[in-house]
């Protein structure tokens, strides 16, 4: 059976930027790329082909918890689906079934009286550690939280006005300026943050992203 893949234009439209002008649409494909490295962007049927699909909700999430911890910012994303190819309500329930039926209820039939969107809630808090296993294992350097945090924060540029100067963040073009600086950049979380913040990254990163309730 031939393999077929999901390229990143394809689950662009999921992502939302949580801050403006940012680069995090440069963070969002190099997770997809480390997604599609370890081989799981590949599918065979409809029924993978829409589970790869969910793998972006989860990638959108992990930067929603990022931005939670660093700077207060709300994890407000909608779990709303497309409701079209491959990612349909159906869809969304062949998979949710796929993973209650591991939980081992007696009925799983009472388990359908939730909305779509609630099941693809639950479906991205199940999928969460396959996609932040990938990410955690495979950006290590540079390190996922100073990517995280460069995408947001834009390259630190030099400016001078008159006799003064003074600090601009200008956002990254390409996701390899955005790689090559976080690569060649002395980061460290307590030196960004203060000791609140740098507490609840530094637990989010041991814990591998653990969500964000444990």
């Amino acid at each position: 059976m031939p393999v077929n893949k999901v390229p990143f234009d394809e689950v662009k439209g999921y992502f939302q930027a949580i801050w403006a002008n940012s680069a995090e649409p440069l963070f969002h494909e190099i997770a997809w790329d480390c997604l599609e490295k370890a081989g799981l962007t590949s599918y065979e049927n409809e029924k993978t082909h829409a589970l790869i699909h969910v793998y972006a909700y989860v990638i959108q999430m992990l930067c929603e918890e990022f931005s939670y911890f660093a700077y207060d910012e709300t994890c407000n994303y909608d779990y709303e689906g497309p409701d079209e190819e491959p990612l349909t309500d159906a869809a969304i329930g062949w998979l949710y079934r796929d993973v209650i039926d591991t939980i081992g209820y007696a009925n799983l039939d009472d388990c359908f009286s939730t909305s779509a969107s609630e099941m693809l809630s639950e479906l991205v808090g199940e999928l969460r550690h396959v996609v932040a296993d990938v990410l955690f294992d495979q950006l290590r350097q540079p390190p996922i939280e100073s990517l995280l945090y460069y995408s947001i924060m834009g390259k630190p540029s030099r400016t001078s006005t008159g006799n003064a100067s003074c600090i601009e963040n200008q956002p990254f073009q390409t996701k390899e300026a955005l790689l090559h600086y976080c690569a060649n950049e002395d980061f460290c979380i307590e030196d960004v943050f203060d000791f609140s913040h740098a507490s609840g990254i530094l637990h989010w990163l041991s814990c591998r992203s653990c969500a964000t309730d444990d």
